[in-house]
């Protein structure tokens, strides 16, 4: 049987010797951490069956509150978004309906748009987004 150019020790299941050492063999990936995020972090403010205002936010288990009017939770859920860029702040109302949503920071996405010709800036902060 002719020998194996992969194994040291006549196994199949071996690396070659200059690989033995146990350090990985596959190049390392760049990481993603910083700001390589593409989209936006979103918080939901949604109404509740008793009447309270829920923010959530996508991706988290759990409410980050409940407030007694849209108002209230509008303004907090744009308080995190503003500390979180980019993202955005989604109203839904009873059914998932949309009735708002206000665009804070630039995405990754929205630059490569410009760059395609598309929008040439974001809404400011907060605003909502023209369509």
């Amino acid at each position: 049987m002719p020998e194996n150019p992969f194994t040291t020790s006549g196994s199949p299941f071996e690396f070659p010797a200059e690989h033995s050492s146990g350090a990985s063999v596959a190049p390392k990936r760049p990481s993603l951490k910083g700001n390589t995020m593409l989209g936006r972090h979103v918080y939901r403010v949604s109404h509740r069956t008793e009447g309270s205002w829920a923010i959530e936010k996508d991706g988290e288990t759990g409410e980050r509150g409940r407030w007694a009017s849209r108002e209230e939770a509008m303004r907090r859920a744009c308080d995190f978004a503003a500390r979180d860029l980019p993202s955005k702040v989604v109203v839904e109302e009873a059914g998932g309906i949309l009735a708002d949503e206000r665009l804070f920071g630039a995405d990754t996405a929205l630059e490569l748009g410009c760059a395609l010709g598309g929008e040439t800036k974001p809404p400011p902060m907060g605003e909502k987004p023209g369509r």
